[in-house]
């Protein structure tokens, strides 16, 4: 039994602000937290209070990073466990002091959720979406995945155009999707202090997909951790059948394919868009290569990084392994080239070995990428999406300012500093005035513990604006 929850909690040690995420498996909670990255080695805490309908307890919280120290950043991701009872119904925590051996006298409650028990052979969880205009890639990801029996794709979501988020709710409703609103930490420090989103590294990803890995761990097969540009198609007819035929029998703990970045050419125009020509179209950049996330079987994991498991969180006995593209791969469209209209030719494809890869597996997947774009075709019809879809025929913005800032700011700095904390939220994005967004918004509770103050996130919910996407 799992249960989820957010808090912060500030001056603890001199840091701003502690978010948790909090599970429980019979006797065992897990929460899963933010802190400046001197919390391991403070002599501050964390002490949980369980009660049951019959029983009570109390236990120290044994506390880890969830992947690793992590030096160019002030702030890390951490998980702490403490031994509590089986069929929790209150959960209280208080800080301890590690020098005087004592706790604060005054306990806060710590509100929980029950995780996800229905068994699924295959979900996702997928890395927060933020000021997000290109729906061309996302609508090919999530039919893709849907059509090839991934049965939930659980997006993070910090803002995103409105008329997008309106169709991925249609999905939502169909239960293939689950869209989780994913907010910055709180800070109402000095401007030039250390704002500890600024401080933990590509917006918190590697939080978010630790929260959605705990989500599912007691009911998932196999877990892919993606981003929205990652797409991977089955050899087989589904995801499951392929993944149970690469690890049964096997040591096989988590595992990645090869990543094949691709020039692709698409219209932005949604009645001359489609998703089958998106992915078939395509053609490889010969001079960029690596490695897609992971897809892990939770069982034998017990965190995550943002690409794959720490080497010191995956079961004794066995491993990670990396996967050439004679198995699979993931077709990852990096460069984008937008038209106005039915392109007459496509791209001009390179004749190399990875080249004649990627146009076999193109050859193989046609087929069943058509299929897939009737699949979507259908949808939008059957739950009267027309009219919002044909108001999508809008211009890319955020992604052109974005790139500017990564080449600009970030690339420049991760070269110069070793000591850089790499992010999207250094970077400056105007309101713009007039563009429907919709943004992820926290709502807290105030608690005191002494001189320490506990907000608990009581509710997250999307709002929509109307003068552009912003960070949250």
């Amino acid at each position: 039994m799992k249960n989820s929850i957010d808090i912060s909690l500030p001056e603890i040690c001199d840091i701003p602000n502690v978010f948790f995420y909090c599970s429980f498996d019979a006797d065992t909670v897990v929460i899963l937290f933010n802190a400046h990255r001197d919390f391991i080695n403070a002599d501050v805490s964390i002490r949980c209070f369980a009660n049951s309908a019959t029983n009570s307890s109390g236990a120290l919280a044994t506390i880890r990073y969830s992947s690793w120290a992590s030096y160019n950043c002030k702030w890390n991701t951490y998980i702490a466990e403490c031994t509590t009872l089986p069929n929790m119904i209150l959960l209280r925590i208080a800080t301890y002091d590690s020098k005087s051996r004592s706790h604060e006298p005054r306990l806060v409650e710590i509100p929980f959720k029950h995780d996800v028990k229905m068994k699924n052979d295959v979900v996702s969880c997928v890395s927060p979406l933020f000021f997000f205009e290109r729906w061309q890639m996302l609508f090919a990801f999530v039919e893709v995945y849907r059509f090839f029996g991934v049965s939930k794709q659980s997006i993070y979501v910090g803002s995103i155009l409105t008329n997008i988020m309106r169709i991925l709710q249609k999905y939502e409703e169909h239960g293939s999707v689950e869209l989780i609103p994913w907010t910055m930490l709180l800070y109402d420090g000095p401007l030039d202090g250390d704002d500890p989103n600024r401080e933990l590294s590509w917006r918190n990803q590697e939080t978010a997909m630790n929260e959605c890995f705990f989500r599912y761990k007691e009911s998932a097969s196999f877990i892919l951790f993606l981003d929205v540009d990652e797409i991977l198609i089955p050899t087989s007819s589904s995801y499951f059948n392929d993944f149970r035929v690469l690890t049964e029998g096997t040591a096989i703990a988590s595992f990645t394919f090869e990543k094949f970045y691709t020039k692709t050419l698409t219209n932005i125009i949604p009645s001359s868009y489609s998703l089958s020509k998106l992915l078939l179209g395509s053609t490889l950049d010969p001079f960029m290569k690596g490695e897609g996330k992971s897809i892990v079987i939770p069982s034998k994991v017990s965190s995550m990084w943002i690409h794959w498991p720490p080497k010191k969180s995956i079961a004794e006995g066995y491993h990670h392994v990396n996967l050439n593209s004679t198995n699979n791969f993931f077709f990852h469209p990096r460069y984008w080239q937008y038209v106005f209209r039915n392109p007459r030719t496509t791209m001009q494809p390179l004749f190399d070995e990875r080249s004649e890869t990627l146009r076999l597996r193109q050859r193989l997947a046609w087929s069943k990428l058509v299929e897939v774009e009737k699949s979507f075709i259908d949808f939008v019809k059957a739950e009267d999406l027309l009219d919002i879809y044909s108001k999508l025929d809008v211009a890319i913005i955020y992604d052109s300012m974005f790139e500017a800032c990564f080449t600009s700011v970030i690339d420049q700095q991760l070269e110069a500093r070793r000591d850089y904390c790499p992010t999207s939220t250094e970077c400056y994005i105007p309101r713009i005035y007039g563009v429907e967004c919709t943004v992820a918004q926290s709502s807290f509770q105030v608690n005191e513990l002494k001189n320490r103050v506990i907000y608990t996130i009581a509710r997250k919910t999307f709002k929509n604006v109307n003068n552009g996407c912003f960070h949250v």
